[in-house]
């Protein structure tokens, strides 16, 4: 696209971005807004012709509740290097389409055991 060896990278970003657009809510106007950048800057993001810079990517991270690591298409840095606040995002944008059957399966897996689990209120 650019020459410049970035393509791969242009190209999982702009999946990634719209894929937690998708799943924030957020759009390219809201976060030009946030950003203080044009839209048009936005754009050319979610077109693979540009990467932001290193602190817009930090930002626009924080913005789609993920990290720059993700963003960039460095899967291991959120499957390996996970935070809990990492984590608790998933959870948060996902947990709305799970059902109390996936929803067990997730306090089975942070505690370790069923635990009378049935009985909270999920």
């Amino acid at each position: 696209m650019n020459g410049d060896g970035l393509d791969k990278y242009r190209f999982k970003f702009r999946e990634r971005m719209y894929n937690r657009m998708a799943s924030t809510g957020i759009t390219a106007k809201d976060i030009a807004f946030i950003l203080n950048i044009s839209e048009q800057a936005v754009y050319h993001y979610m077109s693979a012709r540009d990467l932001p810079k290193s602190g817009t990517l930090i930002r626009l991270a924080d913005i789609l509740k993920t990290t720059p690591d993700y963003l960039l298409g460095y899967e291991k840095a959120i499957e390996d290097n996970a935070t809990v606040g990492t984590v608790i995002n998933i959870i948060e944008n996902k947990r709305s389409n799970w059902s109390d059957s996936d929803k067990l399966k997730v306090v089975k897996a942070v505690t370790g055991e069923w635990s009378d689990v049935t009985k909270r209120n999920l």
